[in-house]
């Protein structure tokens, strides 16, 4: 049986309104923290590139912030990436995320993804 040594977390969904996104980083946080795997890199798609944007305020709607969860991914060395097209698709510009998110287009996807050995996606 083959060990998992690279792993993909995919979110594609939004910060809030659902456990998904919030579970996502976490469960790449947990992966990194524990030091199992060689690279547990995300990958934001769709609504879940609203995870990278800068100035969440979550007070009024009294949820933990997923932006802390993404800026201690880049913290730990994790690599954060989000699809461009999702990205401009929701009105967003590079300005809105945070320093050291990555973007690709969706075109590198296919090619970046023969890397890893194995996704979670949430």
């Amino acid at each position: 049986m083959d060990m998992v040594g690279t792993m993909l977390t995919i979110i594609k969904t939004a910060p809030y309104g659902r456990e998904d996104a919030f579970a996502g980083l976490r469960f790449s946080l947990s992966q990194i923290a524990a030091g199992m795997l060689e690279t547990c890199d995300t990958l934001l798609i769709e609504d879940g590139v609203y995870n990278a944007k800068i100035d969440q305020d979550t007070a009024a709607i009294r949820m933990p912030s997923n932006l802390d969860a993404t800026e201690d991914l880049l913290d730990l060395d994790g690599r954060v990436l989000v699809v461009r097209e999702d990205m401009e698709a929701r009105s967003l510009t590079p300005d809105d995320l945070l320093e050291g998110v990555e973007i690709i287009s969706i075109a590198e996807m296919p090619g970046m993804m023969e890397t890893y050995d194995a996704f979670a996606t949430y």
